[in-house]
């Protein structure tokens, strides 16, 4: 007989036998040694909780209820207690019933309908049962009441305090009711509102980003300009931090990389800016030439709230404009400016109109149409730079052989440059301000008041239109690299016909760069000067209409939108959306 291994037993009694205790392959550990029912035998779970999968919403304490403000505390009085109090009838108030010990002083009064009434009373309190009513209608009397602006009861925040109800603001011109930041007196905004757009300078360019609110102190006065500047800091600081320009090249995931930190920068400066409009509006100088308080009460909580409340404003806009980029046709960031400048579009004409007559009004009109089509043409003509990429063998596939261009427009820089000279200028405009209430200025703030407010002055205009000039080269300069060009084109084998790849493909590039850009700084610098060449003709303000940032961004903005929407058409209809 042939004995294997694993017929082996141990004696009796060698061994003790063990206890299976909840190891095994298949618990892997998680009830070892702790048995196999019950909560200590649960993996990370505490002794002391009883209810293993009780959910976690129900485990959490429950929290107090909050006390409503608003809520009114009655004093009760029932028609029997009315009765026995005056059996001979008559007229019974609050008083007569404070008087009789019904009820107490201060407190609002409801008369519910319980027991009989054999007397016709004339009964006045805070409130009534409809079996009340009923019941002192049929014994011959009457019920009135004296309604909730009678009640006699304290609300939260009285007169004066910022979250006290107030009037509401007035429609403006165009229909518009806006919703203004909590703790601003509206009529006094109003009041100063019209001889505020006159002064012009950087608040009237952000006034136009944020569709007129800013003046007006609503809860999107800030509108969509920290988003702006923000993506402005960053594009500059691509070329100069390191890390940024290695984001940039990563692609998608680097972009929303930016993208992300373009955000956090957008709140930023939205803090930052509206701590600065709340602070000139606590000291009266955010309105140049009004000296009414544009606040209730200019209290430290009272600025935290306004601060708070401009910043979610920009916030909310910002998450509109990634919205409709993200499920719209185009820069939905754009598209917000483009409706904010337009929302205002029909109101300034009309104004014109209304103050210059019929005759300035056409005029204007039939000028507007022509500086129109100028911009359209300026708008998109390029100059285009043939590139041809050689044949390539990658494995046994044949690659290139293609031809194509690089498109570079005459208004490579669109309207940056006129943003940065127009905040550039302001610079000058704000040592006045803070000069107001000197009463002996020295000679050079006079001068500088003279020549650099307004922006009617030839010497404005000229320093204008030079800043112009070189800001555009400046922005130009910094978002087309040449040099990166010319490397790109070399490591696809692209070349310019007649130019050698490498270092000549880049000297080429700036030759041609450098030479389209001028008329294009040219044409901003014309665009920009024509509101304040109104202003100095026909004496309108510096939201003229047809010209300046107004009408580069609804042009750009409806281009680029009708471009959209052509591509769009043309993935299903070739022939495209204007035949």
């Amino acid at each position: 007989m042939t004995i294997k291994l694993h017929h082996l037993r141990p004696a009796p009694g060698s061994r003790p036998a063990r206890t299976r205790v909840g190891r095994g392959e298949a618990s892997k550990g998680k009830t070892a040694g702790r048995g196999t029912k019950g909560t200590k035998a649960r993996y990370q779970v505490s002794a002391a909780f009883e209810g293993g999968q009780m959910p976690m919403h129900m485990r959490l304490p429950k929290l107090k209820g909050f006390k409503n403000p608003f809520k009114v505390e009655f004093q009760v009085v029932n028609l029997d207690r009315i009765g026995e109090l005056f059996p001979e009838g008559g007229t019974v108030g609050v008083d007569e019933l404070v008087a009789r010990g019904a009820v107490r002083k201060g407190q609002p009064v409801k008369v519910l309908g319980t027991g009989d009434l054999g007397v016709a009373v004339q009964v006045t309190a805070h409130r009534f049962s409809a079996s009340a009513k009923d019941k002192i209608a049929a014994a011959g009397g009457s019920a009135t009441e004296l309604g909730p602006a009678l009640l006699g009861f304290r609300r939260p925040g009285g007169p004066g305090h910022p979250w006290a109800p107030r009037a509401s603001p007035a429609p403006s011109s165009d229909g518009r009711r806006p919703v203004p930041t909590p703790g601003v007196d509206v009529g006094n905004v109003q009041q100063c509102f019209d001889q505020a757009t006159e002064s012009g300078g950087i608040y009237s360019l952000i006034n136009t980003f944020s569709g007129g609110a800013l003046l007006q102190l609503t809860i999107f006065a800030l509108g969509i300009m920290p988003y702006i500047t923000a993506s402005i800091i960053l594009q500059l600081l691509v070329v100069v931090i390191p890390r940024l320009e290695a984001l940039k090249k990563e692609g998608q995931a680097g972009q929303t990389k930016i993208t992300q930190y373009t955000r956090y920068l957008t709140l930023a400066l939205a803090v930052l800016q509206g701590t600065g409009i709340v602070a000139l509006a606590r000291s009266n100088q955010l309105l140049q030439g009004c000296q009414l308080d544009l606040l209730y009460d200019d209290d430290v909580v009272t600025a935290l709230i306004m601060v708070i409340v401009l910043t979610a404003g920009t916030a909310i806009i910002m998450w509109l404009g990634e919205l409709i980029t993200e499920r719209g046709i185009g820069n939905g960031m754009s598209i917000l400016i483009f409706t904010q400048v337009v929302a205002t579009f029909p109101a300034t004409l009309w104004q014109l109109k209304q103050t210059k007559g019929w005759w300035i009004f056409v005029a204007t009109i039939v000028v507007g149409l022509a500086i129109i089509a100028a911009v359209i043409f300026i708008e998109q003509a390029q100059r285009r730079i043939p590139v041809q990429y050689a044949r390539r063998m990658v494995g046994r596939k044949m690659f290139g052989g293609s031809s194509t261009y690089i498109p570079l427009k005459v208004n490579q820089a669109g309207i940056i440059p006129v943003i940065f000279a127009s905040s550039l200028l302001y610079l000058p405009a704000l040592v006045v301000q803070f000069n107001q209430g000197n009463q002996n200025p020295p000679a050079w703030v006079e001068w500088v008041a003279v020549h650099f407010v307004r922006g009617d002055h030839p010497l404005y205009m000229a320093v204008f239109f030079l800043l112009i000039l070189f800001f555009t080269y400046f922005y130009v300069s910094i978002t087309f690299n040449p040099e990166e060009v010319a490397d790109n084109m070399k490591k696809y084998g692209g070349f310019i016909p007649g130019i050698r790849a490498g270092k000549p493909t880049e000297q080429y590039l700036n030759y041609v760069l450098s030479r389209i850009t001028l008329p294009g700084a040219l044409y901003l610098g014309i665009i920009a000067l024509i509101p304040l060449v109104a202003l100095s003709l026909v004496d309108a303000n510096q939201n003229f209409p047809f010209g300046g940032t107004s009408l580069l961004i609804m042009v750009g903005v409806a281009l680029d939108t009708v471009k959209q929407v052509e591509s769009q058409l043309q993935q299903r209809n070739y022939e495209g959306f204007l035949r």
